[in-house]
């Protein structure tokens, strides 16, 4: 019997023939919500690495280089142009016009508040509207709020 590989990709490809209304202006399109999909698939190395790294340290990173990570740009891939590691840890996936908005953001912010889960992650953007109602671990935040 074969196996059927459901990744973050296929599951968005599934929302799209299922027949979801593409119309509501504050929902991002389908096919941008795969591509940031695939960008959130590549930060899960990342987080378990910053994890370690805060604790060994009791610290969170404020770079790459710090992190020991590669340059942001080093993690170019489909519509993700870059991961950067920002100040206390915070992780920036920045994508390119095939995410729907060309240098669209979405950050993961570090919670290290409960020492029981170690660092918890949340997932916000200032770009992409809607974006909860197609990737519900992430929440649109309008940094002018």
């Amino acid at each position: 019997m074969n196996k059927i590989n459901i990744t973050p990709a296929f599951f968005i490809g599934l929302l799209l023939i299922s027949g979801c209304s593409e119309s509501d202006s504050n929902a991002i399109q389908y096919k941008s919500a795969a591509h940031i999909t695939q960008g959130l698939a590549n930060t899960s190395r990342i987080k378990s690495h910053l994890s370690v790294y805060y604790s060994e340290r009791g610290e969170l990173p404020s770079s790459n280089k710090q992190a020991g990570l590669p340059e942001p740009e080093k993690f170019k891939s489909g519509a993700l142009k870059s991961i950067r590691i920002m100040d206390e840890g915070v992780i920036q996936l920045t994508f390119n016009n095939e995410s729907g908005i060309d240098n669209g953001i979405l950050e993961l912010i570090p919670n290290t508040s409960n020492p029981a889960t170690g660092v918890d992650w949340e997932c916000t953007t200032p770009n992409y509207k809607g974006i909860g109602e197609l990737i519900p671990q992430c929440s649109y935040k309008n940094k002018q709020q």
